[in-house]
């Protein structure tokens, strides 16, 4: 079971994550139980999905293909799609986070405007 979180963070490309389920894998040993190390993946797998989900939506994809990595092939073409250019301008999925758009909420010239220097 631990392999397999493993392999899903480093497709979430969290390698804190890997590194902490690590450690925690090796305190559970040492204590004889498995609750660290699994309260900790509860934790992250909420988080960890979201982001997948947010990265196959900057690429057009549905987050329902999150599900392929399920196959343990799937996690090849997973890893693909994350290191894949977003799709530029807006998709079905919301507009495009990278815009240069001054009105974009994130772009720091709108906070630099609101400096009184």
């Amino acid at each position: 079971m631990m392999i397999i979180g493993v392999l899903f963070n480093l497709y979430i490309a969290n390698y804190h994550n890997v590194i902490i389920s690590i450690v925690l894998s090796v305190i559970d040993m040492a204590i004889g139980a498995r609750i660290l190390n699994s309260l900790y993946s509860l934790a992250v797998l909420l988080p960890s999905l979201a982001v997948g989900v947010r990265r196959l939506h900057d690429v057009g994809k549905s987050g329902w293909w999150l599900l392929i990595a399920l196959t343990g092939i799937g996690i090849i073409y997973l890893f693909i799609l994350s290191v894949t250019p977003g799709t530029t301008g807006d998709n079905e999925y919301g507009p495009d986070p990278k815009i240069d758009d001054p009105s974009f909420v994130g772009d720091k010239t709108i906070l630099d405007s609101n400096v009184n220097v």
